[in-house]
């Protein structure tokens, strides 16, 4: 997998990772990184608003005030980047636990299977009524079908050696 980049850039649920890391363990650490520091910013903002309103639920959420809907938005964001849809969060910790038990190539395969799959539902509720959904899904589907690729080219390349390269006169 080559040396891992250990720089995160958080895009709306998306870890992205220069070079894969060489264990899936890495890979794990890196995906869990923007949902624990979402989760920190959720624990933060909602023990500041729950000492403010006696720990009790709103009962409207189209007014709330700036930290409290800073708290709810955040973890709607932390539920939905734990979506296993590879390659957002969510998938990309499904595929490193797949892969440490199945291989790169044959975990990343079913993690961006999921990812379709879930990709799909999101398009179905798009066209029920959530259009930033067919988005999403577009995203989704379409990253995940390019990153197996990717990984299935690397697998074969490495596996290719000079000698088995033809010759021609």
């Amino acid at each position: 997998w080559g040396q891992p980049t250990m720089r995160r850039m958080c895009d709306g649920g998306v870890a992205r990772i220069a070079n894969l890391p060489d264990r899936p363990r890495q890979e794990l650490v890196i995906a869990l990184a923007g949902p624990a520091l979402t989760l920190v910013i959720v624990l933060l903002t909602g023990v500041a608003v729950g000492l403010r309103t006696g720990f009790e639920l709103p009962q409207e959420f189209g007014n709330l005030p700036l930290l409290e809907s800073l708290c709810w938005t955040n973890l709607i964001l932390l539920v939905f980047n734990l979506i296993p849809a590879f390659p957002m969060d969510g998938g990309r910790v499904l595929r490193a636990l797949l892969a440490s038990r199945l291989g790169l190539v044959r975990g990343t395969r079913i993690a961006a299977r999921v990812g379709q799959v879930v990709a799909v539902g999101f398009a179905i509720l798009g066209f029920n009524g959530a259009p930033m959904l067919l988005l999403i899904a577009l995203f989704v589907f379409l990253g995940a079908q390019a990153e197996l690729q990717m990984v299935q080219q690397r697998h074969v390349s490495n596996e290719q050696t000079a000698a088995r390269l033809p010759t021609t006169d």
